[in-house]
């Protein structure tokens, strides 16, 4: 029976989570000093509160770092992922934006003004003859289609 489970259901194997792209072994080690003061705190208690307000001084400088850290690794990032747009724009940068797209839902160009579609085209490289203008979008607006009325605006003021 064991065997058979194993061969239909394989054991899960736990993984640690997906480290952010600009995690570094710097802002890690900063963090775990972080995490180190915060327990001393924790296991503070009572006393004349003079050290208390010492470890309290601690931690909030290492916070403050590692916030520093973070912002500043994050920047850093943010530049190497932008200089690779003009080496590899079908790599990292593509693959990040098509994680930002939400599936089931509109295309987010439909709702964008159509230049500024046609600039952020015009960055990636485009094969010969398939570089066509995006045709605009026909929409008109039908005031009496559209229109909400007072009682409906209040039905929804009251739901929410």
């Amino acid at each position: 029976m064991e065997a058979a489970c194993d061969a239909s259901m394989p054991r899960s194997v736990l993984r640690s989570p997906k480290k952010a792209y600009w995690w570094s072994e710097d802002i890690a080690e900063q963090r775990r000093k972080l995490m180190r003061s915060k327990r001393r705190i924790s296991k503070l208690c009572g006393g004349n509160g003079s050290p208390i307000e010492d470890k309290w001084r601690e931690y909030r400088s290492l916070r403050d770092e590692l916030r520093r850290m973070i912002r500043a690794a994050r920047a850093r990032s943010w530049g190497e992922l932008l200089s690779s747009l003009d080496k590899n724009p079908w790599g990292r940068p593509y693959k990040m934006m098509l994680g930002k797209l939400k599936q089931g839902a509109f295309p987010a160009t439909e709702t964008l003004d159509p230049l500024f579609v046609q600039i952020i085209i015009d960055l990636f490289p485009v094969e010969d003859g398939l570089n066509d203008p995006i045709p605009e979008r026909g929409v008109q607006w039908d005031e009496e289609e559209m229109h909400v009325s007072r009682g409906e605006l209040w039905d929804v003021v009251r739901r929410i």
